[in-house]
């Protein structure tokens, strides 16, 4: 982002440069879909992202680019608070899912109480990224996966309108077979018999299969981009793709299909948002004590 003391001039060549990146960014989805991009565009591309790349590097010359996390540091510092961040994975407090988010917590500047960012209680190898070094010789449980979700649901109730695959086309269910659990399409492209050859454009998320003994990538928001379920030829359903990321199995969510897919896919795990809402609790525990031993103390002075 542009700090505050970037001249109006500059903003202004930023915004115009921007808008062209995002119409471009639509030119060149479409001609995905259509699985030709003709050579000018291309080049048309190369322009744009080298003119980015000068803009960008003048900014930072400058001075005028900061990153987005500097900036509400400085938003929060300047009105008096204390800000600290971490980063979180879902799966270290017990979703299916290692879904990554940026956590930042900002504290009123008279409160001398600092946040403490609760503690994971799930780890393996794979999930070490962003753990605080201390925490790397705790003990914990195992995450938990895919298949552990999966088994919670209750498959014979055709009630819930949440666990009703997708009618996915023949030629797609086909493609499904190629995906071998815990890998995507890309790296099976090959394989695929001529009939059922795609654009190497192919959206990411349906062409990859989950793996049940892991926990699950980040799910992305849109029914179309929900993953293939680690041994059925199909995507995730709702219901499949809320008991990954953490949702109680009689959650019920409301909207098209579609909008029930982004409901799940833009959530905070539920894990995460528990763990975290303990933490304010503890802090505002504190807090009150010491409120509680302060105004007992002038009490007893007056």
């Amino acid at each position: 982002v542009l700090s505050l003391d970037t001249p109006l001039e500059v903003k202004e060549e930023v915004d115009l440069l921007w808008k062209e990146l995002e119409n471009f960014k639509g030119l060149k989805a479409k001609l995905r879909k259509e699985n030709y991009i003709p050579q000018e565009v291309e080049e048309q591309g190369k322009a744009l992202r080298k003119k980015k790349e000068t803009i960008l590097k003048d900014l930072e010359n400058k001075g005028y680019f900061v990153s987005v996390l500097e900036d509400i540091y400085a938003m929060y510092e300047r009105i008096g608070y204390h800000v600290s961040h971490k980063v979180l994975n879902a799966a270290w407090y017990g979703s299916s899912t290692k879904r990554e988010r940026i956590i930042i917590v900002a504290v009123r500047g008279d409160i001398k109480i600092g946040f403490k960012f609760p503690k994971p209680m799930y780890m393996d190898e794979s999930l070490m990224r962003n753990l605080d070094k201390a925490l790397k010789v705790e003990k914990y449980k195992k995450p938990n996966t895919v298949n552990s979700a999966l088994a919670l649901i209750n498959y014979d109730n055709e009630d819930d309108i949440d666990n009703k695959p997708m009618n996915h086309a023949p030629k797609t269910v086909e493609r499904f077979k190629y995906i071998p659990e815990g890998e995507n399409i890309a790296k099976n492209i090959d394989k695929l018999p001529e009939h059922l050859k795609i654009s190497k454009f192919y959206s990411r998320g349906s062409t990859m299969r989950l793996h049940g003994d892991k926990p699950s990538p980040t799910l992305v928001p849109g029914h179309s981009n929900f993953p293939v379920h680690p041994k059925a030829h199909r995507s995730i359903s709702v219901r499949e793709a809320a008991m990954i990321t953490g949702f109680p199995l009689d959650y019920r969510f409301f909207g098209s299909h579609t909008k029930r897919c982004e409901h799940v896919g833009n959530a905070v795990p539920p894990q995460l948002a528990s763990a975290l809402a303990k933490s304010c609790i503890e802090l505002l525990k504190k807090y009150d004590a010491l409120e509680k031993r302060e105004n007992g103390v002038l009490s007893k002075s007056a």
